[in-house]
């Protein structure tokens, strides 16, 4: 069995704040985020099962509001040539905040990686959101002593602002146990900002 425990978070500022007649009244900042811990386990030799759960919030200005967040997923290994997953996200309860919430991103996602070559990888998938717009992306991953390095786009149709590029990295250290940490970074609407950053660890 292994474990994982992990963060995200989105932030912008500078955000236009208008009056009903449309008037600008000033700026306000938005924030939202999640901090989960899952688990994961091999029920046949070629196939894992795993699950995680967490909190969700959002901020505005002073407005906080909290939930929680939950996902679960399938991998299969295909004869050690490439991996497919399956996963359904954005489970749970939404945050809320005055008696006013939202539906949460309920999202399923299916995706392959296939090896090019003994340190590289292709990989692509494709997610469908139920409240959320659908979107198709794929990339390039590459093994270097210790680390795993990632690229890749995202493209979702009619949708500039989760439209964009991503990257990551991977660092794996070995000593009386097995130990990953997972850094990534995405870009929405803008190369500069905002951009949406992970920080995960697995045991």
């Amino acid at each position: 069995m292994s474990f994982g425990a992990g963060v995200t978070y989105l932030g912008r500022g500078g955000i236009i704040r208008r009056d009903e007649s449309g008037l600008v009244t000033g700026e306000y900042s938005f924030s939202t985020g999640t901090a989960f811990a899952g688990a994961s386990l091999s029920i046949l030799p070629w196939l894992r099962a795993g699950g995680s759960a967490g909190i969700a919030w959002e901020n505005i200005d002073e407005q906080t509001g909290t939930g929680i967040t939950a996902s679960a997923g399938l991998a299969a290994d295909m004869g050690g040539s490439g991996t497919a997953g399956l996963a359904v996200t954005g489970l749970g309860v939404p945050p809320e905040w005055n008696g006013v919430s939202k539906a949460m991103p309920v999202e399923v996602s299916a995706a392959l990686s296939w090896k090019l070559s003994p340190s590289m990888d292709c990989f692509g998938g494709t997610t469908l959101g139920f409240s959320t717009s659908s979107s198709f992306g794929g990339g390039l991953s590459m093994d270097l002593t210790g680390l795993r390095l990632s690229a890749g786009y995202r493209f979702s149709p009619g949708e500039e602002e989760v439209t964009g590029l991503f990257g990551g990295i991977q660092y794996t250290y070995t000593s009386s146990g097995t130990y990953i940490i997972e850094a990534a970074v995405s870009q929405r609407d803008r190369m500069d900002w905002p951009v949406l950053a992970g920080i995960s660890v697995r045991l």
